[in-house]
């Protein structure tokens, strides 16, 4: 037996296909009972050609009152919203739908996301092979897009095993990739980032903040996110003359009673890297009568260093040291570093220094060497 309740003006075409199946039916304030065995035809035209907007299935002993079902979808089948009543359902007719679960309301913790950054996002009921349910996802959209928009492009992750596909990249989340690592906060289960299920989410999906990768991490996820979108990217190869930089060297902006850089420091790096400061305030604070710890100091904060970021207060030593040796590389200083503070490993070192001087000067290649040699020279010539 088949109660439902339908729209008044669709009385008359429920009427016409039970007079065609021969269904004996009562009906009273738009609401129809249908009596006896109801076949799969008959419900596939009732779906198509009425709009349900209640309805209830249970056997002839009980007669319930008919239950609530808002937003119900036009679909095949026969929806039993009563446990008691399910079990008939299933029972009497192969085709039942199940009815599809009210859409929870989120709380906007996150109006501004920003690209890298990682969230415990919720991405709902999985429908197939689509991601679901609470899972780690990193944002990969513009800036400006999560700025202006209500919106966020996010790449899911699984802890689950993934073959190496090459819409796949698999890590662990580590001091190396990201920024703010905290294990208790983001664990250390290994993990597949999915380019393949690329999503554009609600903000409000976003349940909780987790940390922001690195950039060099987020390069790595370009690659995979090409690849799964299919983006061809041409690059332009570009000649360089051999010593281009003397037919051509960059302007560096000095003032006429500035003295000379130091000769080594006339090579392009680093006199791209001088360009970026008054070179005046640089001589100011070489030859002033400080200590090197203090001119250090002030030339890191000149090229708009931040003293108090993670990474900074290596590189201020590194350079202190190289001050005293009469042969460096990145390697030793990095290993005499390390030495003088035993909680933190040489490799650990020289990434947070590469890391933080390519943040700064914002180049794809950390000219972190060059740097080092280029302050260095300063203090050497023009220091004391």
């Amino acid at each position: 037996m088949l109660k439902l309740q339908t729209r008044p003006f669709d009385i008359c075409r429920i009427s016409k296909l039970l007079v065609k199946y021969e269904i004996k039916a009562s009906i009273s304030n738009q609401v129809i009972t249908l009596d006896g065995e109801i076949s799969n035809e008959l419900l596939d035209e009732l779906c198509d050609v009425i709009t349900i907007c209640k309805i209830q299935n249970f056997d002839g002993k009980v007669t319930p009152p008919i239950q609530e079902k808002s937003n119900y979808p036009e679909s095949h089948g026969i929806v039993s919203t009563s446990t008691e009543s399910k079990d008939v359902a299933v029972k009497t007719h192969s085709s039942v739908v199940l009815a599809p679960k009210v859409i929870e309301k989120y709380d906007l913790r996150y109006p501004t996301v920003k690209r890298g950054e990682v969230y415990l996002c919720d991405f709902g009921e999985p429908y197939g092979s689509e991601q679901g349910n609470k899972r780690h996802a990193i944002v990969v959209q513009n800036n400006d897009g999560n700025f202006y928009s209500p919106t966020t492009i996010v790449l899911p992750c699984t802890t689950q095993r993934k073959k190496r596909y090459p819409v796949h990249y698999h890590f662990i989340f580590s001091n190396e990739n990201m920024l703010d690592y905290d294990a208790n906060l983001i664990g250390t289960k290994p993990n597949t980032v999915m380019a393949e299920q690329i999503q554009t989410v609600d903000k409000t999906r976003l349940r909780k903040f987790l940390g922001t990768m690195t950039p060099e991490f987020m390069n790595k996820l370009q690659d995979i996110i090409d690849v799964s979108l299919d983006l061809r990217r041409q690059g332009r190869v570009i000649t360089k003359k051999k010593n281009e930089y003397v037919d051509k060297p960059v302007e560096v902006s000095v003032g006429t009673n500035a003295p000379d850089a130091p000769e080594e420091c006339k090579d392009l790096k680093q006199m791209q890297l001088l360009s970026l400061v008054d070179i005046n305030e640089l001589f100011k604070i070489v030859q002033a009568r400080d200590s090197n710890r203090i001119k250090v100091q002030k030339i890191l904060e000149l090229f708009g260093f931040d003293m108090q970021k993670n990474g900074v207060q290596y590189l201020f030593e590194a350079i202190l040291i190289s001050t005293q040796k009469a042969y460096f590389n990145l390697e030793t200083l990095c290993d005499s570093v390390a030495k003088s503070e035993p909680k933190i490993e040489k490799d650990e070192v020289k990434r947070l220094i590469v890391a933080r001087i390519k943040e700064q000067f914002k180049l794809r290649k950390s000219p972190a060497i060059d740097f080092i040699r280029l302050v260095n020279r300063f203090l050497i010539k023009k220091g004391g």
